[in-house]
């Protein structure tokens, strides 16, 4: 077995969990926890769950901030530049969001 393909088993042991409850996260471990499902989704390993629950944020006026800090690796600073706003609203609206996402691929 390659170490990719553990790494998914084990992704998908950790999401089943979640799934059942048996794992319980909030605030920051929350947080932390779907920014490094981003980082992963966005990097190497696409989530069905992730995906859909994409779909449902793409008319947000800050959506953008999670693909260009996600998958483009841009600072808050280059995102705020690029969208015209200060830094700590792109703050404020990523971490909104990732948790959003949070909710939607693991409270359902």
């Amino acid at each position: 077995m390659t170490e990719k393909e553990i790494k998914k088993i084990v992704s998908e042991t950790v999401d089943d969990l979640m799934e059942k409850k048996q794992i319980v996260q909030d605030g920051e471990l929350t947080y932390r926890f779907m920014a490094l499902r981003l980082q992963k989704h966005f990097n190497c390993f696409r989530n069905e769950k992730i995906d859909n629950a994409m779909r449902t944020i793409l008319n947000d006026p800050y959506f953008e901030t999670i693909p260009m800090f996600y998958r483009d690796n841009m600072t808050i600073t280059a995102i705020a530049v690029t969208l015209c706003c200060d830094r700590a609203t792109v703050t404020r609206n990523k971490k909104r969001l990732v948790l959003d996402l949070y909710n939607k691929c693991y409270e359902n």
